[in-house]
């Protein structure tokens, strides 16, 4: 006989399959089922890093996707999330010195100018080194 129990979080009844292993834990399981576990783990976690590096909520970080169409505030792509095809959240873009949030960018042009030290004078002479090569 299949041994069930329920889940603390959504109450229903479910296989003790469906929940992960805890070693300290009834029936050495955890009281959540696994998609109860996982959604209250992936907002928990996002919230908590996001409110350590950078003092928002997980809901602010969303807030502000909003106004930005859901897209890179630099190249406006829309990665619904993804990057290379693989699950991943835009970058919260910040100064270094100040802490104050500019927006959110896709992980290339993060990348980008983090490289160029968020520094104007190396991004325009970037842009001229790249009108150069056109001609």
């Amino acid at each position: 006989m299949m041994q069930t129990r329920e889940c603390t979080k959504c109450k229903k009844e479910v296989s003790l399959e469906n929940f992960y292993y805890n070693k300290n834990g009834k029936y050495r399981k955890s009281s959540r089922c696994k998609p109860c576990h996982n959604e209250y783990d992936y907002k928990s976690d996002k919230n908590s890093k996001l409110k350590r590096a950078y003092g928002i909520t997980f809901d602010e970080y969303e807030e502000l996707l909003s106004k930005q169409d859901k897209k890179c505030a630099i190249c406006g792509v829309d990665n619904n999330g993804n990057y290379r095809n693989k699950p991943k959240a835009f970058a919260v873009d910040h100064c270094h010195t100040t802490g104050k949030i500019r927006g959110l960018l896709c992980s290339d042009c993060n990348t980008g100018i983090g490289l160029l030290k968020d520094n104007i004078n190396f991004l325009q002479s970037a842009i001229k080194y790249l009108n150069k090569l056109k001609n």
